[in-house]
C-alpha cells in the first residue's frame, strides 16, 4: 500500500485522539526506539550472541520451531519459516507507517532585519 492510500486507510480506522497520540509518539525518538525494541525483540534478538552472556539455543525461534513438532517435514518447516519472515517484514512495514503521523507545524519566521 502506498503512502497516500495508507493515510486514507488510517483516517478511516483511527479517531482524532488516536492520530494525536501517534503524532506525539513521533515527537519522541527515545519512545520510538523503545517501542520498536520491545515489539520486535523476539524477532531480531532470538539466538543473537551477546558479549558476556551465555548463548541460549532454546531461545532461537528456528530451533524451537524445528524441535517443537516432530511431524514437520522439511517442506512444512520451510513454509513456516517463510511465513515468519513475511510476518517480520509486515511488522517492519507497519512500524515505518507510524513515522507518517507527524503533527503539521507552521514554521516560525525569525523577526530579524536583514538590513542590520
Amino acid at each position: 500500500m502506498d503512502k497516500e492510500h495508507a493515510q486514507d486507510f488510517f483516517k478511516k480506522i483511527l479517531n482524532d485522539q488516536e492520530i494525536a497520540e501517534l503524532e506525539r509518539f513521533n515527537e519522541s525518538p527515545a519512545l520510538q526506539s523503545a517501542i520498536k525494541k520491545v515489539i520486535l525483540s523476539a524477532i531480531y534478538h532470538e539466538g543473537v550472541l551477546k558479549s558476556g552472556e551465555m548463548p541460549d539455543v532454546g531461545f532461537n525461534f528456528l530451533l524451537v520451531l524445528a524441535n517443537s513438532n516432530n511431524d514437520y517435514t522439511p517442506e512444512h518447516l520451510g513454509n513456516d519459516l517463510k511465513a515468519r519472515v513475511k510476518a517480520c517484514q509486515l511488522l517492519e512495514m507497519g512500524y515505518k507507517a507510524l513515522a507518517d503521523f507527524k503533527k503539521f507545524v507552521i514554521p516560525t519566521r525569525e523577526n530579524t532585519n536583514p538590513a542590520r
